[in-house]
């Protein structure tokens, strides 16, 4: 299935701010922001950011469904992995490798 890379640039989650992730890979759209259905996987590259990405950000990428987000924490050298439903911390060494979920079945 074709996925976009959307590089700094809001998804449109209804009744809350819509927050800027780092990266995030969707499914093609066209003429408006991503939807959270849309988004795939979302990266936050924090480092002076990490408390408000773990705390205002996180909580709103899990009420939306987003199926997996990734704290790249600069700060630990270490890749924190939550995923829906229940976002709980996965945490993966500096240099250690780790695929994200398959994504589901395209067209």
């Amino acid at each position: 299935m074709k996925r976009w890379l959307w590089s700094g640039a809001p998804w449109c989650y209804p009744r809350t701010p819509n927050p800027y992730p780092t990266w995030s890979s969707c499914a093609p759209y066209r003429e408006r922001d991503p939807l959270p259905e849309d988004v795939l996987l979302l990266v936050e590259v924090s480092e002076t950011t990490l408390v408000q990405d773990r705390t205002l950000k996180l909580p709103l990428y899990q009420q939306a469904g987003l199926p997996e987000v990734w704290i790249v924490n600069l700060l630990e050298e270490v890749l924190e992995v939550y995923a829906f439903p229940h976002y709980l911390p996965k945490r993966h060494a500096k240099g250690e490798k780790w695929p994200p979920r398959p994504s589901p079945p395209g067209p």
